[in-house]
């Protein structure tokens, strides 16, 4: 394996240094993030280029030639939104690994009366009006329920007094919110889901990385199924552990789980105990599958471009 060092190489350097290499398939993880070099993609640094992971929509880019996904994250006729062709794999197109620390899954709440605790830490932009309406339907549903919300904007006092406004406003009551600001450690992080009991996902930017730690921690995570790709991956991710029931298709469906399941405090504690087995014998983290995939998808991609296809 040999690693390059790019982050100062002008996009004409990136493209030689690439071609140098001889590189087969080129695949990056940046889409339009902070940082990408999607023009000097566009010059055809590869015979085969793939976006993948790092970004959840299309590139725009016509010398982007696949973006790999799977049948939950962009079911049939999603190619229409895309000018990549999708490639989807035959199994999740994630593979999540255990965090390092060893930090221990959440315990069963001692007392299972206590008021039901849901919770997302999931990127603030994320978190638009409807879903604010919609957690605060949630609330109402669910008496003496609270909401933790954890980001990294909310190290801003003004943005979380601002937040807290939104949702009183939606006739959450003060007492009921719980705003952090983003712990010092990622061991700190996950231990705030000691705190949780459900993990509610947004829309229509779902979670990835924050729904995975959430069900390794032994938290399950109500998601609602969008059209495009960033509002599916929540789909995905549940399928591939067998909690297809807590994924929504509407609104309304969403705040119907989520209330149930606050209802249900056998299958609550049951999901606390076994979520992280689960997911360690689930295909989400069996990386020996995903590259066995993974290497299927490339080499039928080289053998396609060699044919005169697109990959």
């Amino acid at each position: 394996m040999t690693w390059r060092d790019a982050r100062r190489a002008s996009d004409a350097e990136l493209v030689s240094m690439i071609r140098r290499d001889g590189i087969d398939v080129l695949v990056e993880l940046s889409g339009h993030s902070l940082g990408h070099r999607q023009t000097a993609l566009a010059a055809r640094a590869a015979p085969v280029q793939v976006s993948t992971l790092g970004y959840p929509a299309t590139t725009g880019n016509p010398a982007v030639d696949v973006r790999l996904v799977d049948e939950r994250s962009d079911p049939e006729g999603s190619d229409a939104w895309c000018t990549e062709k999708l490639v989807r794999l035959d199994r999740c197109a994630w593979c999540f690994t255990a965090p390092p620390g060893g930090v221990a899954a959440a315990v069963a709440r001692p007392d299972a009366s206590a008021p039901i605790r849901f919770g997302s830490f999931n990127n603030l932009a994320k978190t638009t009006p409807a879903v604010l309406d919609v957690w605060a339907a949630v609330l109402a549903r669910v008496p003496g329920s609270t909401l933790t919300l954890k980001n990294g904007a909310f190290v801003d006092e003004e943005i979380r007094e601002r937040v807290g406004e939104e949702l009183v406003g939606r006739g959450v009551a003060r007492a009921r919110l719980r705003l952090l600001a983003p712990t010092e450690d990622a061991a700190g992080h996950l231990e705030a889901y000691h705190d949780v009991d459900i993990a509610l996902d947004t829309f229509p930017y779902a979670g990835t990385t924050t729904t995975c730690e959430a069900l390794w921690m032994g938290v399950p995570v109500v998601t609602l199924a969008g059209e495009l790709h960033a509002g599916r991956v929540g789909v995905s991710l549940l399928g591939a552990v067998g909690l297809d029931g807590l994924v929504a298709e509407d609104r309304g469906g969403y705040v119907e789980i989520a209330a149930s399941l606050a209802a249900d405090g056998e299958r609550l504690a049951s999901l606390r105990a076994t979520l992280r087995e689960r997911m360690e014998r689930s295909v989400l983290m069996d990386r020996t599958s995903f590259c066995a995939s993974l290497h299927a998808a490339y080499a039928a991609m080289v053998e396609a471009r060699a044919a005169g296809g697109r990959g």
